[in-house]
């Protein structure tokens, strides 16, 4: 593997990654995404919607929400951490492309719960 190769496939310490401003809310409004993904998701289902990530819909069946938030939670930081192995410019990428993803995703759980507000 050549010398510049390979330094390309060096982490980037976290605090580097988050010290980025533009990386740092882009990978806030994931997070808070994230979070209000789990919110309308728990509130989605507790009107009898169903999960359409089908690894997200079996853990809620087998052992409930608590363990979908923990299984959510558990891969944002499996996400991040996988980020710090990316150039920083492809990192930077990846977590404004999560940002977008996750409101819309958001944004489908609202328009699926507008049908039960009275």
């Amino acid at each position: 593997m050549n010398r510049s190769r390979a330094h390309h496939l060096r982490r980037v310490p976290l605090r580097e990654l988050l010290a980025n401003p533009a990386f740092a809310l882009a990978w806030w409004v994931y997070v808070v995404g994230s979070v209000a993904d789990c919110v309308t998701t728990s509130v989605a289902l507790g009107h009898g919607l169903r999960e359409r990530n089908p690894v997200a819909r079996a853990i809620y069946e087998r052992s409930g929400m608590e363990a979908l938030w923990a299984f959510k939670f558990g891969v944002l930081g499996v996400i991040l951490m996988g980020l710090t192995w990316l150039p920083r410019r492809v990192a930077l990428i990846g977590a404004g492309v999560l940002a977008v993803t996750i409101l819309l995703d958001v944004n489908a759980n609202l328009i699926e719960l507008r049908r039960f507000l009275p």
